[in-house]
């Protein structure tokens, strides 16, 4: 009697399953991606600005979205700003030496490197581009 085993098939069937649910991203990163949480009032922030302009920005904790169009001046700083920081020197996270209630925190992603920190710990580099990206968000709510 020939005795058929299945796991050798079924490995092949999931792995063909598994490749054809895979999705294909063909859009380039965002310029750059911030979100803000925490705070008094435990609001998250998140915007995504892409490099022409063109951003999503997500409030509340329904992540109510709208779009927007950054204009061409605060998009060109933005960028200066982005170039000037070295992200591949920075650490992927900082915390203060000491907690404290109602701390920001931060997480920058820039062409896939992302770097989270807290209130107290912000680099240098960091704070004229999360003062930039707090503009832009603010001016849209």
């Amino acid at each position: 009697m020939l005795v058929m085993r299945p796991w050798p098939y079924l490995a092949v069937v999931a792995s063909t399953l598994i490749a054809g649910c895979r999705s294909v991203n063909t859009q380039t990163p965002a310029l750059v991606e911030y979100e803000r949480s925490g705070g008094i009032t435990g609001q998250t922030v998140r915007l995504v600005i892409e490099d022409n302009g063109s951003a999503r920005l997500y409030t509340g904790v329904a992540r109510d979205s709208s779009t927007l169009a950054v204009g061409a001046d605060t998009l060109n700083h933005l960028k200066n700003l982005l170039e000037g920081i070295r992200f591949d020197t920075l650490r992927a996270d900082y915390r203060p030496s000491r907690a404290g209630a109602d701390l920001f925190e931060y997480v920058i992603t820039h062409r896939g490197r992302t770097v989270r920190c807290q209130d107290g710990a912000v680099p240098t580099d960091l704070q004229p581009l999360i003062t930039a990206l707090n503009g832009v968000a603010r001016s849209r709510r």
